[in-house]
């Protein structure tokens, strides 16, 4: 069985695609975050997310939250860790087009985490799979 990622592993991940991404001038910081510090935006307890990201684009910093591995109901967050920073990351490298994205309708939102989900898995199924990862 594989193990849970680490912070340590948080960070490995943050430093690869923080590279890849090219946002290497930003400064990031990464932590796992409880259930609690992970409520959606919409403010629903029912509504958990995987991650969040607040961003100060004006100083080019950022701090990106994870849902740590004790509040995941079972062993397939495991895999979806990684794909969660990128997640994340991607967020900060749209946040110049946020405004043209989503524009004045909430459904806005939706549109934005359905490109970056999808941007999300094929960036990281295509690095495990050129890195022999799968």
């Amino acid at each position: 069985m594989q193990k849970w990622p680490t912070e340590a592993d948080l960070r490995k991940y943050l430093k690869r695609w923080q590279r890849m991404l090219r946002l290497q001038h930003w400064r990031i910081k990464i932590s796992y975050g409880r259930t609690r510090e992970m409520i959606a935006d919409d403010g629903h307890s029912g509504s958990i997310s995987w991650g969040r990201c607040t961003m100060n684009d004006n100083h080019l910093r950022a701090r990106v939250m994870v849902l740590h591995p004790d509040d995941y109901d079972d062993d397939d967050g495991r895999e979806e860790i990684e794909q969660t920073v990128v997640h994340e990351l991607l967020h900060i490298q749209m946040i110049g087009m946020r405004d043209a994205i989503k524009g004045p309708d909430p459904a806005g939102d939706v549109v934005e985490e359905q490109v970056i989900n999808v941007n999300a898995d094929l960036l990281v199924g295509l690095y495990r799979q050129l890195h022999g990862e799968e």
